[in-house]
């Protein structure tokens, strides 16, 4: 399997985790609707910048590597949701 497979394979299984949270009662379906695109926007930048407390890792560090995967499995959702004309 190709580098790149693997990462989009962790991407689908992220967005897939993701898919599966409850917030406040509502399945992550109906909370996305709600989002705006500065939402989604804000929720990628805390990922990429911020949700640790260090911005750089060594590169035997798999935080990193998490991080970027979460901000990849957000911009998909973003796109979904802007495709649905909910954002």
């Amino acid at each position: 399997m190709s580098v790149e497979k693997e990462i989009l394979d962790l991407i689908v299984e992220e967005r897939n985790y993701q898919k599966s949270k409850v917030i406040d009662d509502k399945s992550m379906d109906e909370f996305d609707m709600e989002n705006t695109q500065a939402d989604w926007i804000a929720y990628i930048n805390r990922y990429a910048c911020g949700v640790h407390p260090k911005l750089e890792w060594s590169k035997d560090d798999r935080t990193f590597e998490e991080a970027m995967v979460k901000v990849a499995a957000l911009a998909v959702a973003a796109i979904e949701n802007h495709r649905k004309g909910y954002c």
